[in-house]
C-alpha cells in the first residue's frame, strides 16, 4: 500500500526567485572559489537570488540561501535531480520508507548550468496536493496494492515483460542498432507479447518508470559507437551502456532515485559473472536498511521493495544474517 503523510516543507510552495542568469555565472552573484594548498579548485558558490548553489566535483548542491536549507542534488552528466518536498510514507508489507526526497528527470543530462526555472516549478510541484508525479510516485503506482499494479510476467520463470509489453502497444525506435547486422538500421518496431499484458520484469520495469513515463531516451540494443545516450533493454546493459553516471560500491554511496544492479542468477554459464538484474534505491526504511524497489521472479510478484523467497530488498547487512541474497549479489548503481 502506498500512503502519503501531509507534513509540507515549510515556506517549499511559496518559494520566489529572484531573476538572474542561470547558474554557474550568474552577473551580480559574484562566485565564492574556496581552494586547497593554494592549487586545485575544491568548489564553487554562486547565489542566484533565493538559491546557493554549490559544486564541488561531480555534485552541484543547491540550498536556501538564506537559510542554508537544502532543496536539491544534481549530478554531472545525469539526468537524475534529487529535490526536497512534502514528506511521504511509502508502505508495503508492514515495512515503510519514510523521507522528504523527491527525484525528477531533467529534459537532458545536467551540464552544470542549473536552470533554476525549472528548479524553482518543480520545488513548488513536490507536494502531493499539485498531482504532479516524480519518479519514486510513478513507481509506487506498480506495487501489488498501486493503481497499476504489474506482475514480473506470465509465470514465476518466464522474462521478458517489457513496458510496450504492459501497455499492448507496438513500439519504433528510431534509429535502431541492429546486432545482427551490426549496423544502425532507420528503425525497428518491436511488437508487444499479447501473453505479457501487465507485466513488467526487473528492466522493464525501470524503462516504463524512467523510459516510458519520465522521458529518458530508450533504445533495444546499445548502439557501441554511441554509448550512455539512451536506456537499452537488459540489465547489464543498461549497466554498461546506459545514461547517466556509475556509482560504486559501498551502498552508502547511493543516492534516492539510483538504479542498482546485481549478478545474482547462475541459472546459466552465461549468467555467471554478469548483471542479471535491477532495481531502484529509495531510501532507507524504520529500521535503518536501504529498500530498493524492483520487479522480481519469485513468485510472479512483480514490483515490490520487500521479501521475497530469494531474500530482502535491501542493499546492506541487517545484521540477521538471513535472506541476504540481494546484499551479497550488489554489483554497483548507476545515477541516469
Amino acid at each position: 500500500m502506498f500512503t502519503l503523510r501531509t507534513l509540507l516543507v515549510a515556506g517549499l510552495a511559496a518559494l520566489s526567485l529572484t531573476a538572474c542568469s542561470d547558474h554557474p555565472m550568474a552577473p551580480n552573484a559574484p562566485a565564492q572559489r574556496s581552494t586547497q594548498k593554494g592549487a586545485q579548485i575544491q568548489s564553487t558558490v554562486v547565489i542566484c537570488g533565493r538559491f546557493k548553489m554549490t559544486t564541488d566535483g561531480a555534485l552541484t548542491t543547491v540550498t536556501n540561501a538564506f537559510t542554508n536549507a537544502w532543496l536539491a542534488t544534481y549530478t554531472l552528466n545525469s539526468r537524475t535531480v534529487t529535490m526536497s518536498g512534502e514528506q511521504r510514507t511509502f508502505s508495503e508489507n508492514n515495512i515503510t520508507v519514510t523521507h522528504s526526497t523527491w527525484v525528477r528527470a531533467l529534459a537532458t543530462a545536467f551540464n552544470g548550468t542549473v536552470d533554476t526555472t525549472w528548479l524553482s516549478t518543480n520545488l513548488a510541484n513536490n507536494v502531493n496536493t499539485n498531482g504532479t508525479d516524480d519518479i519514486l510516485s510513478i513507481a509506487s503506482e506498480y506495487l501489488q496494492a498501486g493503481a497499476k499494479n504489474a506482475n514480473y510476467g506470465p509465470t514465476a520463470t518466464t522474462e521478458g515483460s517489457d513496458f510496450n509489453d504492459y501497455l499492448q502497444v507496438n513500439w519504433t525506435y528510431t534509429p535502431h542498432y541492429s546486432v545482427s547486422l551490426g549496423r544502425v538500421v532507420t528503425s525497428w518496431t518491436d511488437g508487444y507479447d499479447a501473453n505479457r499484458v501487465n507485466c513488467l520484469d526487473c528492466s522493464g520495469y525501470m524503462r516504463m518508470v524512467w523510459g516510458y513515463r519520465s522521458q529518458v531516451p530508450m533504445c533495444y540494443n546499445p548502439d557501441p559507437a554511441s554509448p550512455n545516450t539512451s536506456m537499452p533493454r537488459k540489465a547489464f546493459e543498461i549497466y554498461g551502456s546506459g545514461p547517466g553516471t556509475l556509482v560504486g560500491l559501498p551502498a552508502t554511496n547511493f543516492r534516492i532515485g539510483d538504479l542498482v544492479f546485481f549478478d545474482a542468477d547462475s541459472s546459466s554459464s552465461a549468467e555467471i559473472g554478469r548483471i542479471d538484474h535491477v532495481g531502484m534505491f529509495i531510501g532507507a526504511d524504520q529500521n535503518g536498511n536501504l529498500r530498493f524497489i524492483h520487479s522480481r521472479k519469485s513468485e510472479n510478484r512483480g514490483p515490490t521493495f520487500t521479501l521475497d523467497t530469494y531474500g530482502k530488498s535491501i542493499l546492506n547487512d541487517d545484521g540477521t544474517g538471513q535472506y541476504l541474497y540481494y546484499v551479497n549479489a550488489l554489483k554497483g548503481g548507476r545515477r541516469l
